[in-house]
């Protein structure tokens, strides 16, 4: 029951093959097939005499910010918030304003599409587009380092870092050259000779989405794009689980995509395994195709839905074997304020 739910192989070979295509025409001569190539150059220079610096990570679900101290090398306590639904620039505002500790130099993760430049000699990144629910629908096409500044007031210094290019920048000295997280949301990067590059790999579209992906579509708010994500990502496995219950009968519905490790009602317990397998054969797919375009095999992987959901991980696994790549190995990354005072060490 519910076989239908996951790609055969043959199949997750020919999706192997073009993503695979899709990903080296993007590195060698334009985006192709829905991804990008935002690229960061890895010795942009930033120099701040503060001894202390504000690291904040605003992702799809949560917020989390501490101070670093550079003399000690020392990180504040943590504080977590929920990321509150980002419609506009005025909701960011509150959020940043709530969160702010009141230190001269803000880094940024921030876990959005934005074009990397340079501005005033900082890393500024210029957003491309919202995700998810959230649109950021007046702020798209505007630097989120300069608006940040803006809401602080303009003794502050805000420098913005995707989360991709700062996971790379974290591992640099491990030369872990492929990155991914597989979270709330999808994304993958890689280094490319001088640079860190952000693929955008949820907005991946030249592949054909099954029933629940397409239903997912059609009720967003941001129709046609990041379908890549709405197939593989954590915030979206709740949907696929309700859609598939509906249509197979099974009277289980959930609120929350982490619901899907706690299910114990037989055929219920089966649906959440193949949603979650589903998932992970297209995180492989990923991957793979990542892995044979740069002919690097070595991945750094962060985000909960990889390392925490029931056989994630095993499927992934298997799935790199079926597709003729066991040679390609994943490293957790659980240290996100890591990746951070990386980028300010490789910044002097």
């Amino acid at each position: 029951m519910f076989e239908n739910i996951l790609t055969p192989s043959d199949q997750l070979k020919k999706e192997c093959r073009k993503l695979t295509e899709h990903v080296t025409t993007t590195l060698i001569k334009r985006p192709s097939g829905g991804l990008s190539r935002l690229a960061t150059k890895n010795n942009v220079i930033f120099n701040t005499n503060d001894q202390n610096i504000q690291l904040v990570i605003i992702g799809g679900s949560r917020t989390t910010t501490c101070i670093y101290n550079q003399e000690t090398r020392e990180l504040g306590e943590e504080s977590t918030s929920p990321t509150p639904t980002l419609d506009d620039r005025e909701i960011l505002k509150s959020h940043i304003q709530k969160i702010y500790k009141g230190a001269s130099t803000l880094i940024v993760n921030f876990a959005f599409p934005v074009k990397p430049t340079i501005r005033d000699g900082k890393l500024e990144g210029v957003l491309v587009r919202g995700t998810k629910q959230h649109s950021l629908k007046n702020l798209v096409n505007k630097e989120i380092g300069s608006f940040v500044e803006e809401v602080l007031g303009e003794d502050v210094n805000a420098i913005i870092i995707n989360d991709i290019t700062a996971l790379l920048y974290g591992f640099q000295e491990r030369e872990v050259f492929l990155a991914g997280i597989v979270g709330t949301g999808v994304n993958f990067g890689l280094t490319q000779d001088e640079y860190s590059i952000n693929l955008e790999a949820g907005n991946y579209s030249d592949f054909s989405p099954s029933k629940s992906t397409l239903f997912i579509d059609k009720e967003s708010n941001n129709r046609g794009q990041q379908l890549w994500e709405k197939a593989i990502s954590g915030k979206y496995l709740k949907d696929h689980f309700n859609f598939w219950a509906q249509e197979y009968g099974v009277p289980k519905r959930l609120t929350n995509s982490t619901q899907l490790d706690t299910l114990t009602e037989p055929k219920a317990r089966e649906l959440g395994n193949k949603i979650i397998q589903a998932s992970a054969q297209k995180t492989a797919v990923t991957m793979a195709a990542i892995a044979e375009a740069t002919g690097f095999n070595d991945f750094v992987l962060e985000g909960s839905v990889m390392w925490k959901a029931y056989g994630y991980f095993d499927q992934v696994t298997k799935t790199l074997y079926d597709l003729g790549h066991s040679e390609t190995s994943c490293i957790e990354s659980n240290r996100p304020f890591h990746n951070l005072i990386e980028f300010v060490k490789y910044s002097k």
